[in-house]
C-alpha cells in the first residue's frame, strides 16, 4: 500500500522514525506492530516531481531511499527464528502497509 500511495512519492520523508511494538508475553493478544512516526522533516516536491524512495541519491535528487531501507529491514527480520510458531512474523504489520496521512 505504501508504494501505491500518491502522498508517500510525492514527498521527501528524512529523520523519519519506525516504531517497532512486539508482546512477548505467552497470551499476547496483537501481532508485532511497525508505525511509521515523526514526520516533522517531510517536506513535499514540486510539482509533477516523484521520488521512488529507492533510486540511489545523487546531489539534487532528493531521493531517501526509505524503501530501500525498508526492505532491508525485511530481510533481516524474515531471517529471524522466532520461539512461538504461532506467530510467525509475516513480513509487515497491517499498520505500516497503510499510507501516512498527509499533515494537516
Amino acid at each position: 500500500a505504501l508504494e501505491q500511495s500518491s502522498w508517500f512519492h510525492a514527498n521527501e520523508i528524512v529523520s523519519s522514525s519506525l516504531l517497532f511494538i512486539y508482546d512477548d508475553s505467552p497470551v499476547a493478544h496483537n501481532p508485532p506492530g511497525i508505525w511509521m512516526i515523526d514526520f516533522g522533516k517531510t517536506s513535499p516536491l514540486p510539482e509533477g516531481q516523484r521520488l521512488t524512495h529507492r533510486d540511489q541519491w545523487k546531489e539534487g535528487n532528493r531521493e531517501d531511499g526509505y524503501l530501500t531501507g525498508i526492505d532491508s529491514l525485511l530481510r533481516v527480520f524474515s531471517g529471524l527464528k522466532l520461539d512461538s510458531p504461532q506467530r510467525p512474523f509475516s513480513g509487515a504489520s497491517h499498520p505500516l502497509a497503510q499510507s501516512p496521512s498527509p499533515r494537516e
